[in-house]
């Protein structure tokens, strides 16, 4: 899929322009300006030969030798463009796309161990597009392998890693769109709504929580890795801002947090989420003013998935 390699190029070409920013940059010869005037124009007749004597002169050169498996890849001379982009790995020039594209030439040569071998290495440097995998013309010979679809797995965790980690995957019995019944409310009363979703690639748990004629609310939940202990954030309508701390136990989400008033007066919190199996969910919202002796409802909703 020449449009999408040639734009992962472009990435090259920054971090290329960063590299050649400072002092110790080495300085490029005449001829491989001429090669990258051609390059630049996909000029990849004339520009294939000029990278060879570049690389000729300075087989050390990994931007080089990376520009001539390029050029040939666009040729469709696939050998050469192998060579090229090996060269460039063995200078440990651009390794992820390097392999990316060594791995494209492998697959037109139809020599599936070594290009999934390099797709792999691709993955490890850092490729993470999953789309270009899926939709690039030069990978059509690797799709029917069954390795093709651990490669993609390999992908998405590296891409979407909250969504392959069962510690983020907790609180998910939450996720959906919500009518909340508020314990002694009359039967004819207005429900408030809430949508629970995944947000940022699965690692935030968004509440909208929408009550009939109220101030609303969000709450960002999210698992913390380093201290194993959900966060949420929760923020209103009216400036209220809580923040509770908590863990999963007993399949239950419970959260804790604690304030204080103007006065110094501290008042302790608790709120559990029940997880009462399909479609069902309650919010138990405790509070305490005597230092956890007794505590007072201040919420008790059944939620109700919408069907």
């Amino acid at each position: 899929m020449r449009f999408a390699r040639f734009a992962a190029l472009g990435l090259l070409a920054v971090r290329l322009a960063a590299l050649g920013a400072g002092p110790q940059a080495p300085a490029v010869s005449a001829v491989e300006k001429d090669a990258d005037a051609l390059f630049r124009a996909s000029n990849w007749v004339e520009a294939a030969p000029a990278y060879e004597s570049v690389v000729k002169a300075e087989p050390a050169n990994g931007r080089a030798h990376y520009r001539l498996g390029y050029a040939y890849i666009s040729l469709k001379q696939y050998e050469k463009a192998v060579a090229g982009f090996r060269g460039a790995l063995q200078l440990n020039f651009a390794p992820m796309l390097g392999n990316y594209n060594l791995a494209c030439a492998l697959a037109r040569l139809h020599r599936p161990d070594e290009a999934f071998a390099a797709l792999h290495a691709a993955v490890l440097a850092g490729f993470t597009n999953l789309a270009q995998l899926q939709s690039d013309e030069d990978l059509v010979s690797l799709r029917g392998d069954a390795r093709f679809a651990g490669l993609v797995t390999a992908i998405q965790r590296a891409s979407r890693p909250c969504e392959f980690d069962p510690a983020y995957r907790q609180f998910d019995f939450w996720v959906g769109e919500w009518e909340v019944t508020p314990a002694g409310a009359p039967a004819n009363a207005p429900r408030p709504q809430s949508r629970i979703e995944k947000i940022l690639n699965g690692c935030v748990i968004l509440e909208n929580w929408m009550p009939p004629g109220g101030a609303g609310g969000k709450s960002f939940n999210s698992y913390n890795a380093r201290t194993k202990k959900w966060e949420q954030f929760w923020v209103d309508g009216v400036g209220s801002v809580i923040h509770f701390t908590g863990e999963v136990r007993d399949g239950n989400m419970r959260y804790t947090t604690e304030s204080t008033a103007p006065d110094g007066a501290k008042t302790l919190g608790k709120m559990t989420f029940f997880n009462l199996g399909p479609g069902r969910v309650r919010q138990l919202w405790e509070q305490s003013t005597d230092g956890g002796r007794t505590w007072s409802v201040a919420f008790d909703g059944a939620y109700h998935r919408k069907k």
